[in-house]
């Protein structure tokens, strides 16, 4: 199959047409081991094949091949956009029909940015990772059962989070299509993604409406979106990340005026996620926006991906489930204590990664080699 890669990109000789640029990465999605994409200016094209760099044919594409892809991609204004320095990251679909036959989605995960070009001015980069629209089960993913009785009260905010590439997003996506297949009361969800991965097309919906809304593109940003959530009556916000203090100050009034909020966060420990909210607003601020955080927590979780024994990655979760016992506990500390108080209570309500860990290791899932990395790092 990687031949039939290269044949296509090889094939591709002068200005890309839009059908050849589907072409192209429809024949990468169908490669075994196909990772990512790499067209650039005045470079050959390229893809990870399980791992690693395939060159695809022996022609570099020139600069104005690669602004030509860009527009396909992203639309007239793209190459004006990463030359002012921007970079675009989104998503992509392609559908494709053999006559006859069912028609065929495929979704890719794009960035887009400016590079030195081979010829030393401003050149295009572009990465196409291919990504499965369709969310996995959730039964799949091992949820302890602590976690998933907490996926959906009926108001609140709960936060995972992890570090890029920790599988979040598929956490996120998996409980939305639980929730779908299975609520026969059914909610209405509004996601605002940066970019949107999984669509819930396919799902067995028995009667919830979902309104997906990718950043920046549909909607300028995510506070921007969660505002004008509160417009429309969801019972389910979900947002891509809690960046800024704006984004988290709209969740947090979100969450206490009766929606469930489901949000992403950068922090490798529970007793990190607070305190890094927290120090996104001015220090006059600080304390109060604290107490709105601890009112509105209902669950925090973190997760990491980490080798199997046998190939591919397990999730080990951190997490801690926020009643109002440990509310109360929590009201009790200050900025200066909040993580350590955090860290306490999971140890002792909740489950670390090392506890994780020691679970995966005992049943065979993870080796001596990455308990012990995680024993030394926590």
């Amino acid at each position: 199959m990687v031949e039939n890669l290269k044949s296509v990109a090889s094939a591709i000789n002068t200005q890309p047409t839009k059908d050849e640029i589907s072409a192209l990465l429809i024949a990468a999605m169908k490669t075994d081991g196909f990772g990512d994409l790499y067209l650039a200016s005045d470079r050959v094209p390229a893809a990870k094949i399980h791992g690693k760099p395939v060159m695809l044919s022996a022609r570099k594409w020139i600069h104005g091949e690669i602004e030509e892809v860009v527009r396909h991609l992203d639309g007239p204004s793209g190459p004006a956009r990463l030359l002012q320095g921007n970079q675009i990251d989104r998503s992509f679909e392609v559908v494709h029909r053999e006559p006859g036959g069912k028609a065929e989605r495929f979704r890719f995960r794009l960035n887009m940015t400016a590079i030195r070009s081979g010829r030393g001015d401003a050149g295009f980069a572009i990465t196409a990772r291919g990504i499965n629209w369709m969310p996995p089960k959730l039964d799949q993913l091992g949820l302890e059962p602590e976690i998933k009785e907490q996926l959906f009260p009926r108001q609140g905010l709960n936060i995972i989070a992890g570090s890029t590439g920790d599988g979040k997003s598929t956490t996120l996506a998996a409980a939305l299509r639980d929730l779908i297949e299975t609520d026969e009361i059914g909610k209405v969800i509004n996601t605002y993604e940066e970019p949107i991965e999984f669509v819930y097309d396919g799902c067995q919906n028995l009667c919830s409406i979902v309104h997906q809304s990718e950043v920046p593109i549909m909607v300028r940003s995510f506070a921007d979106g969660i505002r004008a959530s509160m417009r429309r009556n969801p019972d389910i916000i979900l947002v891509g990340e809690l960046r800024d203090n704006e984004t988290i100050a709209a969740a947090i009034e979100a969450s206490m005026t009766g929606h469930l909020v489901w949000g992403t966060l950068h922090a490798n420990r529970v007793a990190d996620v607070m305190r890094r909210m927290v120090s996104r607003f001015d220090k006059e601020e600080q304390a109060s926006r604290l107490g709105d955080i601890i009112s509105s927590t209902r669950l925090l979780m973190v997760q990491r991906l980490v080798p199997k024994v046998g190939g591919g990655r397990v999730a080990l979760r951190e997490y801690l489930v926020c009643d109002d016992e440990v509310r109360g506990m929590l009201f009790e500390a200050s900025l200066a204590t909040i993580a350590h108080t955090v860290d306490g209570l999971v140890r002792e309500r909740g489950k670390t990664l090392l506890a994780s860990a020691k679970e995966a290791h005992a049943a065979g899932m993870i080796s001596d080699q990455v308990l012990t990395h995680m024993e030394k790092t926590g």
